[in-house]
């Protein structure tokens, strides 16, 4: 379901869902500057602060939990109505929430900590490797290709060089995960031929 997602899409997504978890309503408000305050947009004005909620909207919007066995198949909207003024923002979700957080959560190895974790990474980058792991387990060990990891972050090879990629990738994603993985680890693993470019990485925690 995350797969394509912005990491405002993901900040926001996974704010709502640590305050229904929290409150449990149906109904979610946000003032404008707390939306501000999620997204670290404090300098945007309101009028594109809305336009920015529009847009995540619109995406949340079909959002769907799908859940298929041989005997039949069941689809729950996640959210119900998105509402915007001047003021403040409401997010109504489905009355399944709870439903589906759970099932979500057992097939992630997600818990409520991991949530909470998982919204005070800051880079996005960190994120989609720490819930990657997370489904794999509290420990372990993996190796993905360097190719494979630029799909998971939705980003083109082409438009990172590797010195780039090292600070807005690499350096983060070590800094952030070691604070919430025992041992974590991430190594680079180098092929044949010039300049022995880097084609895997692995990762132990």
């Amino acid at each position: 379901m995350m797969k394509q997602w912005t990491y405002e899409e993901l900040d926001f997504f996974c704010q709502i869902t640590e305050t229904f978890k929290k409150d449990r309503n149906y109904k979610i408000v946000y003032t404008i500057e707390e939306f501000k305050q999620i997204l670290g947009l404090d300098t945007m004005d309101d009028k594109m602060c809305l336009k920015k909620f529009r847009t995540l909207a619109l995406k949340f919007t079909n959002l769907s939990y799908i859940e298929n066995d041989k005997e039949q198949i069941k689809i729950i909207p996640i959210f119900q109505q998105f509402l915007a003024n001047n003021v403040q923002l409401e997010i109504f979700v489905s009355e399944e929430y709870s439903y589906i957080l759970e099932k979500t959560f057992l097939q992630w190895h997600f818990t409520t900590k991991d949530l909470s974790e998982l919204i005070q990474i800051k880079s996005y980058y960190a994120k989609k490797v720490y819930i990657h792991l997370k489904k794999i387990g509290e420990h372990g060990q993996i190796i993905l290709k360097k190719a494979d990891l630029l799909t998971l972050f939705f980003v083109s090879d082409s438009l990172l060089t590797q010195t780039n990629f090292n600070k807005r990738v690499i350096q983060p994603i070590r800094q952030e995960l070691s604070l919430y993985f025992d041992s974590f680890e991430m190594n680079a693993i180098r092929g044949d031929g010039k300049g022995q470019p880097i084609k895997f990485y692995e990762f132990k925690w």
